[in-house]
């Protein structure tokens, strides 16, 4: 009898030995019938859902799997296929030729960054900067839906910091800003006096 378990791998099992009292202790998901066939093909995914049948078992005379695919999906981006037989593609769909023994292919992906740039504004830039200067990290690449790191506006002796906007539109009268959740590539920009 064969059954799978939580790591969807298949195992045989002599019901003989086999302890059905203590079954939940050995994670049980669901029995196969048999026969089961000659090797399993597992695809998993470190970002978004995959398209296709993620654990496939191969017949005895077939070393082909079907296609799986690794679409792309919002706020990840494909980077690529690797398997623990050493098979890697930069390609986002899968099929493995070949097979003669169990593998594991995993999509890898990562998350998508964004530019955040913090700037003292006005239209002759020379002379406004004059007037004060920015305190942390003035280039930010940040993952989506993520926080920047804090940055502080500080004006010069005699003269006064005003406001941050963000983009065209105003932000924030306070002198240090974090901004949070980010989701697209943003400029913020301190207006002294």
């Amino acid at each position: 009898m064969s059954i799978k378990n939580y790591d969807n791998c298949i195992t045989t099992v002599d019901l003989m030995k086999f302890d059905l009292h203590n079954a939940e202790n050995q994670h049980i998901v669901e029995w196969l019938p048999e026969p089961i066939g000659g090797v399993v093909a597992s695809f998993y995914t470190e970002g978004c859902p995959l398209i296709g049948d993620v654990v496939q078992i191969l017949p005895e005379d077939t070393t082909t799997t079907d296609l799986v695919d690794a679409p792309e999906c919002p706020y990840y981006h494909f980077l690529d296929w690797t398997c623990d037989n050493g098979y890697t593609t930069p390609n986002h769909d899968i099929v493995l030729t070949g097979i003669d023994h169990n593998v594991n292919c995993t999509a890898h992906y990562t998350k998508n960054t964004h530019t955040v740039i913090f700037v003292i504004g006005g239209y002759y830039y020379y002379y406004y900067s004059a007037f004060g200067y920015l305190v942390g990290d003035e280039h930010q690449i940040v993952y989506h839906m993520e926080d920047c790191t804090s940055v502080t506006a500080v004006p010069y002796p005699g003269h006064t910091f005003r406001y941050w906007n963000k983009g065209n539109s105003f932000y924030s009268y306070d002198a240090t800003i974090t901004p949070t959740d980010i989701d697209s590539d943003q400029v913020y920009t301190a207006f002294f006096t």
